[in-house]
């Protein structure tokens, strides 16, 4: 087959009449060279090392469990998250990532230490490896036969008390590490001096996410107080809330030893899912199944707020803004919204802020036939300081992480600016609650948010596979550029990523019903439009053509000489060359049968 002009049509098989004139006129024979045995690409030697080894410079892709939210913001506003077993620490200032190295199995759970500059991280599979990271160091680590630079860890640690570490918090003193395991088993330990403190079995049930109180005291200004802090602790003094398949439990620890007690839903609630946590001060605010905000008070149901049309998958706040705390949520219905909370003495105002659809402040970044993949699963408020040139001031960052389309950092210069004292709902028990709307935004406007694409995950069709969901199937290089490439996931999606910059420059997706990707070739092109591409998928039973402007509905699926059932294993193409002043070059398509 030939593409003309780098227009025309690609076929894997050559007609009967054309074989002749393909044997006796090569073209391909330009492409091909015979192995250099000297200078800079000498071929080595069966078994010989080569002199330099290979370093791992940035990884494109993040993963994000549906029970628990692995985003995490230091207090030099580097994100945190992780991609099978590595942890990664990105630096959006300088698109720079450095890697947590040592964990043997993928990383399921994260927890930032209250001084925001530690975190732990927890693997899957039995007897797991924990550790805690200094996100601001870094050391030289020896992994299997290779010495890399990694985050340096302060304390590493085998559980060989849980299996799967689903969840882990830092208490409030940053002292006591909480590991929740996914059979039920819960651990407190002194990292420190690396003493376990107290264990206890959890709810049968899994557990989705755990969260410190933060206004839990352990006061150990001095070693002899110690002791005595032990046996004189608050009474009744919530340590950490952990919630997941149909529970939410409160936790104590009185001299030594964990108590938990359940949720009290006070007629209120449901006994539900809850996926995401949050302190407000005094108040536990947890997202539920059917998309409500549950308010607690210690451990007693305040009152119930519909919040998303889906599951309540993330929720954070700070408590740093001029007119009280912020709580910003986020759904499976793919929409983030703010929530500020007045606290005068024991009353309490709750506020039901904006909404911000995903699809409106990252259209253009992702594609759309996969809506389910902007569900957000994980997110980080922080109130930093934002530099203009007539003032300066302070704006909202909000670090978003979606199920598969990757991480926004969307900046906001005021979640809340005005409300409306119009009372939506009213509770009079022994603690008042009054709801009020806030300011209706038109995003079409001023509100819109300006967004950051942060980092782009692989995708699925099926997300419930972790096997699947971040599999690449196919990658391929620009031989126009030195710093573009390809990579092509099992939704049928393909991410151009411009390396030299560390960012997506294109996002591609087929609209074939088995639209996974199996095979990648760049396009060669002539000397006069080196600065466009044009990229082959290789699909089950046929190819497709992409460039920089095509939309995957009108991109025709090229079927000639390839079966239904067969897959596109294998694409290639020649070099290009001219004929009757046109230029021209061959692809050759290797399928699943042998073709």
């Amino acid at each position: 087959g030939e593409v003309a002009g780098g227009m025309g049509r690609a076929t894997a098989v050559e007609e009967e009449g054309e074989e002749d004139s393909l044997l006796t006129f090569k073209p391909f024979m330009s492409a091909i060279f015979p192995p250099q045995t000297g200078g800079k690409h000498a071929v080595f030697k069966p078994g010989q090392a080569p002199e330099e080894e290979l370093e791992l410079d940035y990884i494109h892709g993040c993963h994000f469990e549906a029970s628990c939210s692995n985003l995490l913001v230091t207090r030099l506003l580097h994100v945190v998250y992780s991609l099978a077993n590595i942890a990664i620490v990105h630096d959006s200032s300088s698109s720079s990532q450095r890697f947590c190295w040592g964990h043997t199995d993928r990383v399921l759970s994260m927890a930032l230490h209250p001084d925001q500059r530690l975190f732990a991280t927890g693997q899957a599979g039995p007897d797991p490896l924990v550790f805690i990271w200094d996100s601001e160091e870094e050391e030289v680590k020896q992994v299997e036969s290779s010495r890399v630079k990694s985050v340096r860890h302060v304390w590493q640690h085998v559980s060989n008390r849980v299996v799967d570490v689903s969840s882990l918090c830092f208490a409030s003193n940053g002292r006591y590490l909480v590991v929740l395991g996914g059979e039920t088993q819960v651990a407190v330990w002194d990292w420190r001096v690396s003493s376990l403190v107290a264990c206890a079995s959890g709810d049968p049930n899994p557990t989705f996410c755990s969260l410190a109180n933060p206004k839990f005291q352990n006061h150990h200004h001095h070693h002899q107080q110690e002791q005595h802090q032990h046996q004189h602790q608050h009474q009744g003094e919530v340590m950490f809330v952990s919630c997941g398949y149909r529970h939410i439990l409160f936790w104590t620890m009185l001299g030594g030893r964990l108590r938990k007690s359940y949720g009290d839903l006070c007629s209120r609630g449901l006994i539900t899912n809850h996926y995401s946590l949050e302190f407000v001060r005094d108040l536990l605010v947890s997202g539920t199944e059917e998309g409500y905000l549950y308010i607690w008070k210690d451990s007693k149901l305040l009152s119930i707020h519909h919040a998303h049309s889906g599951p309540v998958l993330s929720l954070s706040s700070s408590s740093q803004g001029a007119g009280g705390p912020v709580v910003v949520s986020g759904g499976a219905d793919r929409v983030v919204k703010t929530w500020r909370i007045f606290e005068d003495t024991e009353e309490l105002e709750a506020t039901n802020g904006q909404g911000i659809a995903m699809e409106t402040v990252t259209r253009g970044m992702t594609t759309a036939a996969h809506p389910e993949s902007l569900a957000v699963h994980a997110l980080q408020l922080r109130l930093v300081p934002h530099v203009t040139t007539n003032m300066s001031q302070e704006v909202w960052r909000v670090a978003v992480g979606t199920r598969q389309s990757g991480i926004f950092l969307l900046t906001l210069p005021s979640l809340i600016s005005n409300l409306k004292e119009e009372v939506l709902e009213f509770y009079q028990d022994s603690l008042s609650l009054k709801v009020y709307k806030s300011v209706t935004y038109d995003l079409s406007d001023s509100f819109l948010p300006a967004v950051q694409f942060l980092n782009g995950g692989l995708s699925s069709s099926d997300p419930s596979s972790f096997e699947t969901s971040l599999t690449a199937r196919a990658i391929a290089a620009n031989p126009c550029s030195e710093s573009q490439y390809a990579v092509g996931d099992a939704a049928g999606r393909v991410r151009v990523w411009d390396s030299s910059a560390n960012t997506c420059v294109s996002i591609l997706e087929s609209r074939e019903s088995e639209g996974r990707v199996f095979s990648l070739a760049y396009m060669p092109q002539p000397e006069d439009a080196r600065d466009t591409w044009r990229v082959v998928v290789g699909l089950k039973g046929g190819v497709q053509m992409f460039d920089q402007s095509s939309d995957g509905d009108d991109v025709e699926m090229l079927r000639e000489g390839i079966g239904s059932k067969d897959v596109v294993s294998a694409l290639k193409f020649s070099q290009l060359w001219e004929r009757e002043d046109v230029l021209m070059c061959y692809l050759a398509v290797g399928t699943s049968r042998g073709s």
